[in-house]
């Protein structure tokens, strides 16, 4: 889920699925700005009806609940 690529200057952290990204000279403020990000769109995503999303949203939506879900199941063994 979580990918990160070290460029000449920069740190590049991703979210592929839900079109995520992240720059910074430093590690942990790349780190820091992608989770804000994702916090944010947590928040939008699941405050917001899923009959009321786009399709993308929608997805994202899914990917999130479903990653919840497997990681609850994993946490639980």
């Amino acid at each position: 889920m979580l990918k990160v690529t070290e460029l000449e200057d920069e740190f590049r952290v991703e979210i592929p699925q839900l079109e995520l990204y992240a720059f910074s000279s430093s590690y942990e403020e790349a780190i820091k700005e992608v989770s804000s990000e994702l916090l944010n769109l947590c928040e939008v995503l699941f405050d917001e009806s899923s009959r009321n999303l786009s399709n993308k949203p929608l997805a994202w939506k899914r990917f999130l609940q479903q990653f919840v879900t497997f990681n609850a199941r994993r946490s639980n063994k």
